[in-house]
C-alpha cells in the first residue's frame, strides 16, 4: 500500500499473522545511547557513530523494558535523516549546518505482540529530546528533532605583565578566542 501525505511518500506492507494471540501489548519504546547530532558533521559520519553505537551495545532499542537480542519484541525497517521538511537527506556526505534535522527509525512488532493504543517514546541520551510518533496500524515511526545551533565564541582575557598583546596591525586586545593570533 502507498500513500501520500504533503511531502510525504509512505508505503507499507501489511503483515497477517494467524494462530496466534498477542501476549503483550507494547506501551513504551526506549531508544538509548542514539548519539547527538553535530553542526559540520556529515550524514555519513553520524550514520557511522549510530553504527559504532550499535556494534558496542551503548545504542538499544526496546519496547516495554528490555527483552533479549538488539530490538527484543521490536522488528526495525531502518532509519532516515531528514531535512526540516522531512525530506529524506541524500546518501552522501550531506554536512549538516545550522537547522533543524530529524533522525527518524520506523518500526514493527515481532510474532506475538501489538502496540497498545497509546504509545510513549523515550530517548535518553539527547538533551531537550524532541520526539514525535506516527502510528498507521501495524507500524511506528519516531522521529527525534535536532535544532543546531552555532555557539558564539567563547572570548578569553588575555594578561600580559609588563606589555600589551596585539593582533593584526597591532590593535591591542585583552581578550581573544580560541585561534586568534596574538602578538605580546
Amino acid at each position: 500500500e502507498v500513500m501520500r501525505d504533503g511531502e510525504w511518500l509512505g508505503v507499507f506492507v501489511k503483515y497477517v499473522l494467524t494462530g496466534s494471540t498477542p501476549e503483550t501489548k507494547i506501551d513504551s519504546i526506549t531508544i538509548e545511547g542514539l548519539p547527538a547530532m553535530q553542526i559540520g558533521q556529515t550524514r555519513n559520519e553520524y550514520y557511522s557513530s549510530i553504527m559504532s553505537n550499535r556494534n558496542d551495545g551503548t545504542y538499544k532499542v526496546n519496547g516495554n523494558a528490555y527483552a533479549d537480542g538488539f530490538y527484543g519484541n521490536l522488528e526495525t525497517d531502518g532509519f532516515e535523516f531528514m531535512d526540516e521538511n522531512k525530506n529524506i537527506l541524500p546518501v552522501n556526505d550531506s554536512v549538516f549546518t545550522e537547522g533543524t534535522y530529524y533522525f527518524s527509525e520506523v518500526f514493527k512488532l515481532t510474532e506475538g505482540y501489538e502496540f497498545a493504543d497509546v504509545v510513549t517514546v523515550n530517548v535518553t541520551g539527547v538533551a531537550d529530546a524532541d520526539v514525535e510518533v506516527m502510528r498507521d496500524g501495524e507500524w511506528l515511526g519516531v522521529f527525534v528533532k535536532y535544532v543546531l545551533t552555532e555557539s558564539a565564541p567563547t572570548e578569553y582575557d588575555i594578561t600580559v605583565n609588563g606589555g600589551t598583546a596585539s593582533v593584526g596591525a597591532g590593535t591591542a586586545v585583552t581578550k581573544a578566542t580560541a585561534g586568534t593570533e596574538i602578538t605580546l
